[in-house]
């Protein structure tokens, strides 16, 4: 008799711990005592989530509980390991999954982070698992990860600082300058009133970069009226200013011509749905995506 059953590992580690009473066991013997302890364990549940893609369920599968600790909603992530050679990266791969449960809880209206207990049963071949399950062992530095990873990260705050505190910053400032103008969309007044920080812009190593930055920020004035005014402030650099124009120009014209030859091949794309055309044949003559054209027929 031949019996074949798609992905054992899978199909039984669901069924046998999709049962609540051995989740309850699962969670009462390998989840750490002092969180034992503040869990409520009438409210654990089984949840319909899983992150692990079905090409990898073959190797490992996961199973999620849903529980309150403190009253607040918590996780137990429960990893199957059932492949034959043991995984290096299993915690970087815990990690992820634990980030996309943490996205998917916050897209689902939650406004804060749930707390998440990692538990994975292993059954490979080798034993005992020979790798740690300590994220922070697989960095090069372990003592500066553990002094640096994971914790608040340097948020530099451009809307609290001064023009002048950030000029501080050397080169960098510049730029922290330029990023805390480019919100205000009007930069005739501050270009006029700025002489000697325009000259520095201009003068610096992405002068060019930075003019076009302030062109493509401003949608308030008329380019030229912006071009004018930079040159003034900055007449010592009127071939950078002049290039920086010239360069979006060109770009507009390229962008322009590339909406045009879109906008053509659309038409004719149309053209072709009502008379018939099969997608594969108008993709050919068109060089449209079929999801472009498919998104045409529902129009």
């Amino acid at each position: 008799m031949d019996i074949k059953i798609h992905q054992p590992h899978d199909s039984f580690t669901r069924r046998i711990l999709s049962d609540i009473e051995v989740a309850r066991a699962l969670i009462k013997t390998h989840v750490p005592t002092d969180v034992v302890k503040r869990i409520d364990f009438d409210s654990i549940q089984l949840t319909n989530k899983s992150f692990v893609s079905e090409e990898l369920q073959q190797l490992h599968s996961d199973i999620i509980y849903k529980c309150t600790i403190d009253n607040k909603q918590a996780f137990v992530y429960t990893l199957v390991e059932h492949q034959s050679t043991p995984d290096e990266r299993l915690p970087l791969r815990m990690l992820e999954y634990n980030v996309m449960l943490m996205k998917q809880h916050l897209d689902e209206g939650n406004k804060k982070l749930p707390l998440i207990i990692n538990v994975c049963l292993y059954a490979g071949n080798q034993s005992p698992y020979p790798y740690s399950t300590d994220i922070m062992d697989y960095f090069e530095d372990v003592s500066l990860a553990k002094k640096r990873m994971f914790k608040p990260f340097k948020l530099i705050d451009l809307t609290t600082s001064t023009p002048e505190q950030l000029l501080a910053d050397g080169a960098l400032g510049v730029i922290e300058v330029l990023l805390k103008q480019g919100r205000e969309k009007d930069h005739l007044d501050w270009i006029r009133k700025n002489p000697v920080l325009i000259y520095e812009i201009t003068s610096g190593p992405f002068g060019l970069s930075s003019v076009m930055y302030i062109f493509g920020t401003d949608d308030k004035n008329k380019p030229k009226e912006l071009l004018e005014a930079i040159i003034k402030a900055a007449p010592a650099n009127k071939e950078i200013i002049m290039s920086a124009a010239q360069k979006l120009q060109e770009e507009a014209r390229k962008e322009g011509m590339e909406l045009g030859i879109q906008t053509k091949a659309q038409a004719i794309a149309k053209n072709m749905l009502k008379k018939g055309y099969a997608i594969k044949d108008i993709q050919e003559i068109t060089g449209l995506t079929r999801e472009a054209i498919e998104k045409l027929i529902k129009e």
